[in-house]
């Protein structure tokens, strides 16, 4: 009788960024997941797309011009949107920064607009310094103007799928281990199973991931170890492939399920 194991987890992304892990987006059309990163005690940003289907990197930590002035907003459609800010002591975001994904080039900017969600018909905006807010619609492609006057519009549909906190220790399987600390994220995805948890261990905590395919263990990583208090969730799924963050918020691994 064969010892192999009857699932496996296809591995898709590996990656150790220099800075820590800010945000993540997705574009479920084309497979993409753009990630910014800021190196601590200095005024570092970077951006990278890669697509998840294949692993393939599209932008690896590429920086703007105007540095730490740019955040990572949203991508679609081979485009990477950065957003500004009205003010240094504001959080309101200001501005527009189109880099397209296969040249990591700046494709378009304006300094005047701020987005405020993506439709099916181009880039939902508006002026912030303009009250009430009146949104239009304009391209992504080029920043060219399509639509005044919109009040509704249908947002690109987005499937991202987070786990659900558990805290009644009834319902923890018996494989988890006893050392449990705080609460426990779940999430049943067809027949999978991923729990994610910490564990103390004199007094220190370690995050980890545990996956299991119909009660088989496939997967046990450990996210982080040795920190003194509970980290909030790290990972998600979108279209049948697992996010999660690892090595203090450095690295990012995708699994297709």
């Amino acid at each position: 009788m064969s010892d192999e194991p009857k699932y496996t987890l296809k591995l898709k992304i590996w990656k150790k960024f220099e800075g820590i892990i800010w945000r993540i987006e997705t574009d479920e059309g084309l497979g993409h997941v753009a990630i910014e990163t800021r190196v601590p005690n200095s005024k570092e940003v970077n951006f990278s797309v890669f697509n998840f289907k294949t692993g393939e990197p599209l932008l690896e930590e590429i920086r703007t011009e105007n540095g730490w002035w740019w955040n990572m907003d949203r991508i679609h459609q081979n485009r990477l949107f950065l957003h500004g800010y009205l003010s240094e002591n504001t959080p309101e975001h200001k501005g527009i920064c189109a880099i397209d994904v296969e040249t990591g080039k700046t494709s378009w900017e304006n300094f005047q607009l701020t987005l405020e969600d993506i439709s099916d018909e181009g880039l939902v905006v508006y002026n912030p310094l303009l009250q009430p807010r009146k949104f239009s619609v304009i391209s992504p492609t080029d920043g060219v103007h399509l639509r005044s006057g919109v009040s509704e519009y249908k947002s690109v549909e987005r499937n991202i799928t987070y786990p659900e906190l558990v805290s009644d220790l009834a319902l923890f399987p018996s494989y988890l281990p006893k050392n449990i600390a705080g609460p426990v994220s779940h999430l049943k995805y067809y027949n999978t199973d991923i729990w994610s948890y910490h564990t103390e261990d004199q007094g220190f905590f370690s995050q980890e991931i545990l996956i299991l395919k119909e009660e088989e263990i496939v997967l046990h990583d450990i996210l982080t170890s040795g920190i003194q208090k509970l980290n909030p969730e790290s990972f998600f799924i979108v279209q049948n492939h697992l996010f999660y963050l690892k090595g203090g918020y450095r690295e990012i691994v995708t699994y297709l399920l």
